[in-house]
Parts: structure tokens; sequence; C-alpha cells
């Protein structure tokens, strides 16, 4: 018997959309939600999918791109979930599925197996987005992917603690491993200097292979919003500290479109 048959993860949505941040913007993607996250940053855009519920539903569509979401009850199976993906496939091609969350390292025994499966029946690429700090659970599962999201959060901006080593390890180990990756910021008004050096500092000896994305805060509340000339300044810093100009401003672009 496969030892993934009775593997279960607990799934916020499953559905085909359009990638809004990144180097990746605008691609067709299967975006697969895992529930759960160890963070909680003050801009979370994903605020459903923070807790792992025992009696909560996962969002699963039919049809890619129709919004025609039917509902299942946590913990979804290996199999359906595979077959579910399958399906989207087959309406037409994504470029790739993107693993993301709340946070999706806290289900990495899952993901592990999950990714081996669905290599073998699927051309899409493994897009993780991940908050770059569990560097452990990525080590489990980094040699079945294909392309690395991740964040590097400024407790200026996320009202976090200091997350500077796990971030740092987890750097070292796509280095390792030599993985497509980019590291992406979310920068509010408050984001400090302090932060932002460090950050810049972190990415120093990656900048060449891994892009780094200063990404202004979309919030519904403007004072969270840098100004022009915070970001203009910002970027000027990093192509300074790092002696490179490949830091790329870019916003959430799905969410100008409507997308979710």
């Amino acid at each position: 018997m496969h030892t993934s048959e009775n593997k279960k993860a607990y799934i916020s949505e499953l559905f085909s959309g359009i990638q809004g941040e990144g180097l990746w913007v605008g691609l067709r993607q299967i975006f697969l939600r895992f529930s759960g996250c160890d963070l909680r940053c003050q801009w979370c855009d994903t605020p459903n999918s923070l807790n792992i519920k025992q009696n909560s539903f996962a969002k699963i569509e039919k049809t890619a791109g129709k919004r025609d979401f039917e509902e299942f009850k946590n913990p979804l199976s290996f199999d359906f979930l595979l077959e579910s993906i399958y399906s989207l496939e087959k309406d037409f091609k994504h470029h790739s599925i993107s693993l993301t969350g709340g946070e999706p390292l806290l289900q990495a025994n899952f993901i592990k197996d999950f990714i081996i499966d669905l290599k073998k029946n699927s051309s899409l690429l493994i897009y993780l987005e991940t908050g770059g700090h569990r560097f452990e659970e990525l080590e489990q599962l980094i040699n079945n992917l294909d392309i690395i999201s991740f964040d590097l959060k400024l407790p200026s901006s996320t009202g976090e603690k200091p997350l500077w080593e796990q971030h740092c390890k987890f750097i070292e180990l796509i280095k390792k491993y030599n993985k497509k990756a980019y590291a992406k910021m979310v920068l509010t008004s408050q984001t400090t200097k302090h932060d932002l050096e460090q950050s810049f500092d972190l990415m120093k000896n990656s900048i060449e292979n891994c892009t780094l994305v200063l990404q202004p805060v979309t919030s519904s509340d403007l004072s969270l919003i840098p100004s022009p000339k915070q970001i203009l300044n910002w970027q000027a810093m990093g192509i300074n500290q790092l002696k490179s100009p490949n830091i790329r401003v870019i916003p959430q672009t799905h969410k100008f479109i409507g997308q979710i």
C-alpha cells in the first residue's frame, strides 16, 4: 500500500487563478491553499486560512476559473486532492501549482509525498509560497520544488517578532540546493531603516541568483500604505547596499483586477 494513501491535509481552497505577486505575476496557476499559519502579520490578506479547524470546510473549484466552488469537510485525502487538481488541469494548461497558505510548510509531511505523486502524472511546475522561516520543513521537500517564493518578514511591517536567523538558514538551503527562488518583502509606512538594512544584509550573498521583490502593502487602512517617496528611497537603499540593480517593486496586481 502506498504510504500516502492514509495522509490527509487541511485545506482552505483549491482553484484556478492568476498569480498576482512577485516574478511570475500574470501567469495562470492552480492554487492549493493550506490552512494554518504560525504567524499573525498585521497586513495578512488571507485571514480565513490562519487557523486549522476540526470542523472546517474546504472550497474546491470544479471548473477552472468558473468559481463554481463546492465545499468538502476537512481534512481532505491525498487522492481526492490529486484528482481535483487533475480535473482543473484538464480544462486548459496551467503554468504551475502554487502551494500557499496560511503557511504550507506546517503540513510539510503531507506535501513531501503529495508533490512526488503529482509530478508523476502532471507537467505542472511546483511553486511554493512561504513565509521563509520554516527551514527544517523546507529541507524535507526542497528537492521536488521548482520555484520558491519566500518572504522576509520585517518586524516593523508585520508586527511580529524578528525572524532573521530563520530567514538566514532558509536562504542558505536555497543556495545549497541551487533552487530557482525570489525573496519578497511586504513594506508598510511603518517599515524602519534598520529592518530594511537587516534584510538587505541577508540577501547580500544571494542577490545574483535570487531576485528581491519589494511589495508595497495593499490595505484598506490607508495609513499603512507607504508613500511613493518612501518606496523610491527604499529601493535605492537596497541597490546601494547590495551593489545590484536586481531589486524590483511589484504590488499585488491581482487586487487591481478583482482576482482572489
